[in-house]
């Protein structure tokens, strides 16, 4: 299912690439959702300074020049313009088509390449467990989950409550249903943790749907 450049082999012609395992896994649950025909390969491109390394790697693979669309999705983390100038940057650096923002299309020869950015166009920061976190924000089990962390926060010292939204996330995974205690997202995903018809995901869906 993802693959590190090493271990890279080609057998679709429609590649999205993910940013780490547990999103590969994700990604592959959005794809099969949003996309049944079953013709996009998820591969893992690692961290977000490895792509342009990755991009190199992948364009020296057997069967490369079939692939026709190229898809990369990584977290804006604390800056998401900065998130996208990073993969316009690894694109161009490689001398394929590079889209003019996250979630619009570029084509060149028939090879076309969009950019993904989590948790989606609307946010100027975050992550995948803030996409998902966007996706359950308003489920009767949440206000829980609020008064469990601020629970904590007046109990612990700041220095011990880091990534909050993977705390938050976790805790509301685990009092949601048995099958999501200790898992990650991508396993969760496995499981249909996420409503696929939620606002939130509509510019991905567009994005897979499209490919």
């Amino acid at each position: 299912m993802s693959e590190q450049p090493n271990e890279i082999r080609i057998e679709k012609r429609k590649l999205l690439l993910a940013e780490g395992r547990d999103a590969a896994f994700f990604w592959v649950w959005a794809c099969r959702i949003f996309r049944p025909q079953n013709d996009i390969q998820v591969l893992d491109f690692g961290g977000i300074t490895e792509l342009k390394i990755f991009l190199k790697t992948l364009s020296q693979v057997e069967h490369f020049d079939e692939v026709e669309t190229l898809v990369i999705a990584r977290d804006s983390e604390t800056d998401a313009k900065t998130a996208v100038n990073s993969m316009q940057t690894a694109l161009k650096t490689i001398g394929w088509p590079v889209p003019s923002d996250a979630f619009l299309y570029e084509t060149n020869n028939n090879f076309k390449t969009a950019l993904m950015i989590l948790p989606g166009p609307k946010f100027t920061t975050g992550t995948l467990e803030d996409l998902c976190l966007e996706i359950v924000k308003d489920d009767p089990i949440m206000p829980c989950v609020n008064d469990y962390l601020e629970c904590l926060k007046r109990k612990l010292s700041k220095d011990r409550l880091t990534v909050p939204h993977k705390r938050k996330l976790h805790t509301f995974l685990a009092g949601k249903d048995k099958d999501f205690v200790g898992v990650t997202i991508g396993q969760a995903s496995y499981h249909n943790a996420w409503a696929p018809e939620h606002p939130v995901l509509r510019p991905f869906k567009d994005i897979i749907v499209a490919m």
